[in-house]
């Protein structure tokens, strides 16, 4: 999976994660854990946050990228997830489309949903109907009912056969304090581990369905379904970090 294929995966595999919150109560079984985000998902229209994410490869042992920005996510299926470090990267998904857009390139990719997503990755979350259960085994991570830290991790594994090769094991991390999922990992099959963190999270805010449409500007290359290029010529995966750093600093490719 590549790195372009597997952000994007990632994203939309995310919102089934973002909406997520519950009552704080302690001692709670899995099957209460799993009802609460599931009732919480079901009722959470609107989903505002700060992202940072980083992509490590157990190989060198190091970030091999980094990214931070805001997420807004508006059911049904409406979505801008706004990259503002390394650089400006935006995605538009409304509805079955997808706009992968790189404003300082003046280039736009085209997708379906489709297109974007890995066949028969569950979708269903984008559109404020997916059910945890029906798509996923679902454990607390390394039998804990709580961490060390206090947070509860739950393992999500899918139940069909090629969404689980596709994906593997799903880490969702919930803050008991509020029931919000604040992490979530991926690990794709190279073994690369791609981890987002969220941060100043607000639910059921308004928001206007204006701010999840686009159009590309006349000077921006378009790829993709409604371009005659190639879409082979996919924009390229944003710049890696140049230098070696400790541990969720920077590194070179």
């Amino acid at each position: 999976m590549n790195y372009e294929i597997g952000k994007r995966l990632l994203i939309c595999l995310t919102l089934m994660a973002l909406p997520m919150m519950a009552r704080a109560e302690v001692n709670l079984t899995l099957d209460q854990v799993v009802d609460k985000l599931q009732a919480n998902y079901d009722q959470a229209k609107t989903y505002t946050a700060a992202f940072r994410q980083e992509i490590v490869s157990p190989s060198f042992g190091r970030a091999l990228n980094e990214g931070a920005g805001e997420i807004k996510y508006r059911k049904p299926g409406r979505m801008v997830w706004k990259y503002e470090k390394p650089e400006l990267h935006i995605y538009i998904l409304d509805g079955n489309t997808l706009w992968d857009y790189y404003p300082g390139e003046k280039r736009a990719l085209h997708l379906t949903l489709d297109q974007a997503m890995v066949e028969n990755v569950p979708k269903a979350f984008l559109f404020g109907m997916g059910k945890l259960r029906q798509e996923f085994e679902i454990s607390f991570h390394a039998g804990r009912p709580v961490e060390a830290d206090g947070t509860i991790k739950l393992d999500l594994v899918p139940r069909n056969d090629q969404a689980r090769a596709a994906l593997g094991t799903l880490i969702f991390t919930v803050d008991p304090r509020d029931f919000l999922v604040r992490e979530v990992e991926m690990t794709d099959a190279l073994g690369n581990l791609n981890h987002l963190w969220f941060d100043k999270v607000k639910l059921n805010t308004a928001l206007d369905a204006k701010q999840f449409q686009w159009s590309p500007p006349k000077d921006v290359k378009v790829f993709g379904v409604e371009s005659e290029e190639s879409e082979s010529q996919e924009p390229k995966a944003a710049p890696k970090p140049e230098a070696p750093a400790p541990a969720g600093g920077k590194t070179a490719p």
